[in-house]
């Protein structure tokens, strides 16, 4: 029952965004700061994530990873959207998901983790849709 590894094809698709940009935080206060902490946390979790199971099946071809390149509307409460809102993000998800379509085969996948790897270096400022326009043609 099943498949081998090397016959499975994973197309990852992510909805936590990478927009994350360094800001100045010295002015925040308990709120706001939890607000930027949690948006950190969320993405790093999702990437770890990621890169855990492309290192735990390495013959799985993780095909393509879509991650939002810009900020995703939200509501005041988790899953609370307008109408606006809900065609605003299934817009920039299908613009998002014909750049990986486009870009071809697990490239938006590596650039992910390189993304984020450089992230986690604090070797880079720009969030991931600054990190495409360097890399690839948007």
């Amino acid at each position: 029952m099943g498949f081998a590894e090397e016959n499975i094809v994973l197309d990852v698709i992510l909805n936590t965004a990478a927009t994350i940009k360094e800001k100045e935080t010295k002015d925040y206060t308990s709120i706001p700061m939890l607000i930027r902490y949690l948006e950190i946390r969320l993405f790093y979790n999702t990437m770890d994530l990621l890169e855990r199971a492309k290192d735990g099946f390495r013959t799985v071809n993780f095909r393509y990873t879509i991650a939002p390149t810009s900020k995703l509307d939200s509501g005041l409460l988790p899953f609370n959207f307008s109408k606006k809102q809900i065609q605003n993000n299934l817009q920039k998800g299908r613009e998002d998901a014909q750049r990986a379509i486009d870009q071809g085969d697990n490239v938006m996948t590596d650039l992910l983790i390189k993304y984020t790897d450089l992230k986690n270096a604090h070797q880079y400022e720009g969030d991931y849709h600054d990190f495409l326009e360097e890399n690839v043609k948007l």
